[in-house]
């Protein structure tokens, strides 16, 4: 199988698993005494990389598959807090869209920063 099919699958994969945790009762989620908004940090910068993933190839630029990456998964975190308003045991969260939106950009700094040293490293 190539390997833009193995990682388009992970990515999906991962997308739906995110949106299925995000999205359903919360009733059975354990309370741990702290606010669990942070870890959509690092959900949200795992499916960040991973959409990235899907857009390396020669057809995208740099720029171009960073941009994508960051519209995909915003568009994403915005949609499955946005859907909670309409579920009974979940709530609509601004704290929840600003850690999404953290893990997002914490991810597209990184690559850009490893992206520009590789290339001028490279050139």
């Amino acid at each position: 199988m190539k390997k833009s099919i193995i990682i388009t699958i992970a990515a999906i994969s991962y997308a739906i698993i995110l949106f299925m945790g995000l999205t359903t009762s919360s009733s059975n989620i354990p309370r741990l005494g702290f606010d669990i908004s942070i870890f959509h940090i690092p959900a949200f910068f795992i499916l960040t990389f991973l959409v990235r993933l899907m857009f390396t190839s020669k057809l995208f630029r740099i720029r171009r598959a960073l941009l994508y990456s960051f519209v995909i998964s915003l568009l994403f975190a915005l949609t499955t807090e946005f859907l909670q308003k309409g579920i009974p045991t979940r709530t609509f969260s601004a704290t929840d869209i600003f850690f999404n939106i953290l893990g997002i950009v914490l991810y597209m700094v990184i690559d850009y920063e490893v992206e520009k040293r590789i290339m001028h490293h490279v050139i």
